[in-house]
């Protein structure tokens, strides 16, 4: 038997996750608390983020489009041949046109 730290009631061990001193339940309040103390920043972000980059942002809508009409398939990655890809823009001005990579190769293009 273990005191949770935060409810200060005695649950069992397998109630409290590895190395934590707070059980489950606390736990999952207190993330929930988190997310939905950041929601709002979050959002903040992204609507910024979308009115900087404009045609960033309508090229990846016109993608996702395009992939769930049908009109463009997913391909393996271009380097490495892994399966979970993303579609990688050369140029914006053609949204349709992407170098499918794998998030491992498209964060070493963008770095």
């Amino acid at each position: 038997m273990k005191i949770c730290s935060i409810c200060k009631i005695e649950k069992e061990i397998k109630d409290f996750p590895v190395g934590h001193t707070f059980c489950r339940k606390c736990k999952y309040i207190k993330y929930k608390n988190k997310r939905l103390q950041n929601k709002d920043k979050r959002r903040n972000q992204r609507n910024k983020w979308r009115q900087n980059n404009r045609f960033k942002h309508l090229a990846h809508l016109k993608l996702q489009y395009a992939i769930k009409c049908g009109k463009i398939k997913k391909e393996l990655c271009k380097k490495c041949g892994e399966k979970f890809v993303h579609g990688h823009h050369p140029d914006y001005s053609r949204p349709l046109l992407v170098v499918w990579l794998c998030p491992q190769h498209h964060r070493a293009i963008h770095s």
